[in-house]
């Protein structure tokens, strides 16, 4: 027995005997935002037809939001709710999450009262069957018998009910009557919306997917990712224990990412894509330049043009890398182009999002790809030298022992004067032991010294 197996005993939030869990999911407000839908298009919709404003923004239905007649709600779903049935999105983490609990063994359950769906009708037959489409395009596969959908009027009854019945572990709403009623039944979770601000006893509101994770892994004893205080309880070898079986899990764990399939789509299309990428952006590699001849690497640079990815990517050679880019890339027509290649997409300022796309890059780097950071986050509009750095570079590498190569892109592209000069810096290594947040002052430190000599020499080129 381990040391870190000793501990498990004493702190059973590290490592846990396998469970089988069922839980049942809400769909409207929880795995959607319910409350957005009916403020964005509500809004345009009751301005247009009625010329209503919003009365309360933070009202559960459309007919509180608005203070409308129920004939006016019944048009306004009537009209919107096939867009809402197969357009809106789901939310950040939410198929990551479910996925997830499904590969840890559990039963993922649908427990819906959308409109209609409980209905044998026709139309009750094209809500359910939108609904199943609609998950099924988000990747989460949930099986046939795993439905149930409940009336409206008697939601609270009829969901209590099912999970008597279906001995149901978790249950996850957002609707505060439900809630209480469930919370009688089984574990409850309520996923936190504008409209239901209210604490009930006895119950757990999560805002997000990855807080429900832990909540349920840490329930069952099962092993999952610390947090850093839980992290600074750990002895030296319990730390050491906890990092090689984080890494064991990411290995177990294959990355969402088909890096075979991404990396033979790399290979294709580079030489001809990187051709035209240096006839029309001229650059070259520092003569000092070194760059490491292995795979599983981590390439952090500074960021101020659309164009610095495939910069690097030119200056890397015909070697496959995975970048990390905003969400919002989805919404263009190179989305398919992009997921193609392998990227993974953050939607900024959404903890699922950052942890999920986090977790994604670990897996990748511990099979063996390389990937692309700019730790600053965004493009670098200012005249500082750098933004503040974000600690997800260091953290990743401290996770996997991935080495760091830093990365100085030393001129704005609208500067045609001269070749774009790229430099690198000494591959850099994050120990487990190490501060996050100084090994991040760090890296950061190097690519600005990097970048403040290249000034400095062109300063003094042209005083000579």
């Amino acid at each position: 027995m381990t040391i870190f197996d000793k501990y498990v005993n004493i702190n059973p939030i590290l490592k846990g005997l396998y469970y089988m869990k069922n839980i049942a999911w809400d769909v409207d407000g929880v795995l959607t935002d319910l409350s957005e839908f009916q403020l964005k298009v509500g809004e345009k919709y009751f301005k247009k037809k009625y010329n209503m404003d919003i009365v309360d923004p933070k009202g559960s239905s459309i007919k509180k939001i608005f203070d409308c007649t129920d004939k006016e709600e019944y048009e306004f779903w009537r009209d919107n709710i096939i867009y809402y049935a197969t357009k809106w999105p789901i939310r950040p983490g939410a198929s990551e999450i479910i996925n997830k609990l499904t590969n840890d063994g559990c039963n993922n359950f649908i427990l819906t009262s959308r409109i209609k769906t409980d209905e044998k009708t026709l139309v009750g037959l094209l809500m359910r069957s939108l609904l199943k489409i609609w998950l099924l395009k988000n990747k989460i596969n949930i099986k046939p018998n795993q439905f149930h959908f409940c009336s409206i009027k008697n939601s609270a009854e009829e969901k209590s009910k099912f999970c008597k019945e279906h001995n149901i572990d978790y249950v996850i709403d957002d609707d505060t009557l439900n809630v209480k009623s469930l919370k009688e039944e089984t574990n409850t979770f309520k996923f936190s919306n504008v409209y239901n601000e209210e604490k009930i006893d006895g119950v757990t509101d999560v805002k997000y997917f990855y807080e429900l994770y832990e909540n349920i892994l840490k329930d069952n004893g099962s092993f999952r990712f610390l947090k850093k205080a839980e992290r600074d309880e750990l002895t030296h070898e319990e730390l050491v224990d906890y990092y090689k079986n984080l890494k064991e899990s990411y290995i177990k764990n294959k990355p969402l990412t088909n890096i075979d399939f991404a990396e033979k789509f790399y290979h294709f299309v580079y030489p001809g894509l990187s051709k035209l990428f240096n006839l029309k952006y001229p650059h070259i590699l520092d003569e000092n330049a070194s760059l490491p001849k292995e795979n599983g690497v981590i390439y952090v640079a500074n960021h101020r043009d659309m164009i610095d990815p495939p910069l690097i990517m030119s200056v890397l050679g015909n070697r496959p890398v995975h970048l990390l880019l905003k969400a919002e890339f989805l919404n263009t027509p190179f989305k398919s182009f992009l997921k193609s290649l392998g990227c993974v997409f953050v939607h900024r300022g959404n903890r699922d999002s950052e942890i999920l796309s986090s977790e994604e890059l670990s897996k990748i780097l511990l099979n063996g790809g390389n990937v692309i950071i700019f730790p600053e986050g965004t493009r670098n509009k200012t005249n500082e030298t750098l933004l503040d750095f974000k600690t997800g570079a260091v953290s990743i590498a401290q996770r996997t022992g991935a080495p760091i190569v830093p990365i100085a892109i030393t001129k704005k592209f609208d500067d045609y004067s001269e070749k774009i000069l790229i430099k690198t810096g000494e591959k850099m290594y994050v120990d487990y032991f190490d501060d996050i947040c100084e090994k991040n002052r760090e890296l950061r430190s190097k690519i600005e010294d990097m970048l403040l000599d290249e000034n400095k020499s062109k300063v003094k080129k042209k005083t000579i």
